[in-house]
Parts: structure tokens; sequence; C-alpha cells
């Protein structure tokens, strides 16, 4: 396996084993937020109740369950973090509430999502808005070697753009 594919397993690896971390009753998300040569994690973030609340705050009630999302929680945590073009790495696409917050942090280059979510709003957003999206279809690292022909070299190219300082490509 080439260094950019082992690297990216082991990112999808770890967002994965976030959404293991997650308190909410329903479902089991994962983010994380890294620079685009894989030199840094500057935040991370799961599905659960808000800071400080108890874990039995969630309702299980679809779209009214009460928890933070992750990928909401992985930008509130990076905070001042000074660059810019950063990429997400998520379980699934964003709704469009996260996609607002995505676009509003300003610093997120490229989203990249492993499956889809049930309204495809949140990825209308986000592209529109000029970040760069790729979706995996799988939730497993172990076939990242079966992907549609072209999908991780799209993601390794985009990626180097961005460490570049290329955004549109």
């Amino acid at each position: 396996m080439d260094r950019f594919k082992k690297k990216f397993s082991i990112m999808m690896k770890f967002t994965l084993e976030l959404s293991n971390l997650s308190t909410c009753k329903r479902r089991g998300q994962g983010a994380i937020i890294i620079q685009s040569d894989f030199s840094a994690v500057p935040a991370i973030g799961y599905n659960g109740p808000a800071a400080g609340l108890s874990n039995d705050f969630c309702t299980n009630q679809i779209s009214k369950c009460g928890c933070a999302h992750a990928e909401a929680n992985a930008i509130g945590k990076l905070g001042h973090y000074p660059y810019r073009s950063l990429v997400m790495l998520c379980t699934e696409d964003p709704c469009s509430a996260c996609a607002n917050a995505i676009i509003n942090c300003g610093k997120i280059g490229l989203f990249i999502s492993f499956m889809p979510y049930s309204d495809s709003s949140g990825v209308f957003r986000i592209t529109e808005a000029g970040i760069l999206f790729e979706r995996l279809n799988t939730n497993n690292p172990d076939t990242l070697h079966v992907l549609k022909n072209g999908v991780l070299s799209s993601i390794q190219r985009r990626m180097t753009a961005l460490t570049n300082g290329v955004r549109n490509q």
C-alpha cells in the first residue's frame, strides 16, 4: 500500500473509532479535522449531548434527539486553529445545520464522507459554498483498494492542492 493510502486508511479508522465513543442512543458518528498533508489532527468530534450534560439527555427521536453532531463538535474544538484549507473526514454526509457550521468556520477546504446521509441538502450547501466534497460509499478502511477507480487519486490530488494553497482542484 502506498504511503498516501496507508495514512488515509489510518485516519479513516480513527474517524470510525471515534463513532464508538458516541453517547447518542440513535446512531454513532465520528468526525476528524486534519491538515491536508496529514501532519496534524487539530480537532475531533463524535455525536452526543452538549458538554456537561448527562448522557441520558438523548431522546432517541429522529431529528429531535438533542445530541450535537460529530461535525459540530469537531468544529467547536477547532477554535482559533491558524490554518485554513483543512480536511474533514466524517462517517456520513453533513446535515444542513452541520453544513452551515462547516461553511461558517471558514477553514474546511475538503469534506470526505464515508457514507450518504438521508438528506443530501448538506452536501449541496457545502459544494455551493466552494468546499470540495468526496464520498467513499464505504465505511470499511480495508476496502479502500477496491474503491471505484480514481476516487482515492482524486482525494489525493485535492489534498495535495490544498497543501500547496490551490483550492479548486
